[in-house]
């Protein structure tokens, strides 16, 4: 039978919870067909997933019970922050799933030079923190990634980070940026660039804000497939390290 993994934010988690989402239910109860004292996970996206056990199943609601913490994670290493430009929703979507599955703590999407046809909007951020949580609940994560509003560049590249990293095609390698012990840093904030990449004027303003500019790869990749090899290369660096 499928592991059931439900989110539930901390201060919503108790000894005992409701179930009564439509979607759900209907998983649960005619799809993998749970029955009373079967067991559901639930994880609260700071770190923590907890067992609980079917105690009641009725028409409109399925009740379970707490019996244990499954495990605790207490931190994220490292701590990777993703700043990606606006594009198509599919692209989006895309660099969403695929990065909180390797592990992104945060996303950041912002505005540039070279993608200001695109809007921001209150109910893509709501769409995308949905995708989120779903893409959390499939790759067994017990940290949740937090996605920010959509900002303009100049606005995120003063983000909390120990070590800034734009790709970009004629930069360093990651390698001699990194060094041998990739571990002396613990919070990345990764930015990949729109189609045609920054503008002189951008790629100034980010060696100004003492960013990296860094080659990771010999082809000319699309926004979203960089935004993944980075951060996948860099979680490579890291613990081999």
């Amino acid at each position: 039978m499928s592991r059931i993994r439900i989110y539930c934010k901390p201060e919503g988690i108790n000894d005992t919870l409701t179930l009564d989402d439509v979607s759900l239910l209907h998983k649960m109860k005619n799809v993998l067909r749970l029955k009373v004292l079967d067991t559901v996970f639930v994880f609260d996206g700071e770190g923590i997933e907890y067992r609980y056990q079917v105690r009641r199943i009725e028409k409109s609601k399925l009740i379970i019970e707490k019996t244990g913490i499954l495990r605790s994670e207490k931190n994220i290493t490292p701590m990777i922050c993703l700043a990606f430009p606006l594009m198509k929703e599919s692209k989006v979507t895309y660099i969403l799933q695929k990065a909180t599955e390797l592990g992104v703590y945060r996303f950041l999407p912002f505005i540039c030079q070279r993608n200001t046809a695109l809007k921001k909007s209150k109910a893509k951020l709501s769409r995308w923190r949905k995708i989120v949580i779903e893409a959390t609940q499939q790759s067994n994560r017990v940290w949740l990634p937090m996605i920010e509003e959509t900002r303009n560049l100049e606005d995120i590249l003063d983000y909390d980070r120990d070590c800034g990293l734009v790709g970009y095609p004629r930069g360093m390698p990651l390698r001699s940026v990194l060094g041998e012990d990739s571990r002396r840093y613990k919070k990345f904030l990764v930015l990949v660039g729109p189609e045609g990449d920054f503008t002189n004027e951008e790629l100034d303003l980010l060696r100004s804000k003492n960013f990296f500019l860094v080659n990771f790869s010999k082809n000319i990749l699309r926004s979203e497939t960089a935004a993944i090899f980075f951060v996948g290369i860099l979680h490579y660096f890291y613990n081999e390290s």
